[in-house]
């Protein structure tokens, strides 16, 4: 990388305070045209989370150390906890009392491997790269299910079951539509019917509940492979951060 200036731009949001979230973020070379644009999606977390989490893996995306970066974004929060030197009073008492200790820690660690400045700039004011973090965060917010990929025996179901039960959600164990769908076990639709029909059952039921539901999914490992089911479950994807 010949030039080793960058400009940060993030946004965070969630939809309540704790709830659905997402964080939007936008890297952009100085004097290139070269740039990159990243969001994620949280079933629960809070606002706080979202902006810082997004100025981290803002800067842990760079792959040099010694970058001047300088971060654009709409959060008192963020910006005066640095600038302020508010964190670094927190870290000395070892954040007690203070909400966040995770991710500031995971901040301390990557702000010290560049020259990093923020600039405080008002959210929804017709900003462009603002605006645009703005939309991918809440875009991220909004995507619908928590999916548990895994082989049989991995635990994927049990695990999704009690996911849902503490976050609220409907369940969807994908072997177990299927099973209820042909009145029989997996293992005989492999016996009886092949496994080409079985992997067309597979896909028919696990893209209808990823469209049309909301809520913890429970996939099997080889339904993976089918290229029309990954790229919906990665366009869905969210993760819990809590």
């Amino acid at each position: 990388m010949r030039d080793k200036s960058v400009h940060l731009y993030t946004d965070g949001s969630s939809q309540g305070n704790p709830g659905p979230g997402g964080y939007g973020i936008i890297l952009e070379w100085v004097g290139t045209s070269y740039k990159r644009e990243f969001s994620q999606g949280y079933f629960l977390t809070t606002n706080n989370r979202m902006e810082l989490l997004a100025v981290i893996v803002g800067l842990e995306m760079l792959k040099e150390s010694g970058i001047e970066v300088t971060v654009y974004s709409d959060s008192k929060y963020v910006i005066d906890a640095v600038e302020k030197k508010w964190l670094f009073n927190w870290q000395k008492i070892n954040f007690k009392g203070k909400k966040n200790s995770d991710l500031w820690l995971r901040f301390i660690k990557v702000y010290k491997k560049h020259k990093i400045s923020f600039q405080w700039i008002k959210g929804h004011n017709n900003h462009p790269q603002n605006e645009r973090c703005d939309s991918m965060a809440s875009m991220a917010a909004k995507k619908k299910n928590l999916v548990f990929i895994g082989m049989m025996g991995s635990g994927k179901s049990s695990i999704g079951s009690m996911v849902s039960k503490k976050l609220n959600l409907n369940f969807f164990d994908i072997d177990q539509l299927i099973e209820n769908d042909q009145k029989m076990k997996i293992s005989k639709i492999f016996e009886i019917k092949g496994e080409n029909f079985f992997r067309d059952i597979e896909k028919k039921i696990t893209l209808n509940i990823l469209k049309s539901k909301k809520g913890v999914v429970a996939l099997g490992g080889g339904a993976f492979i089918n290229r029309a089911i990954k790229n919906e479950v990665l366009e869905n994807l969210s993760l819990i951060h809590i």
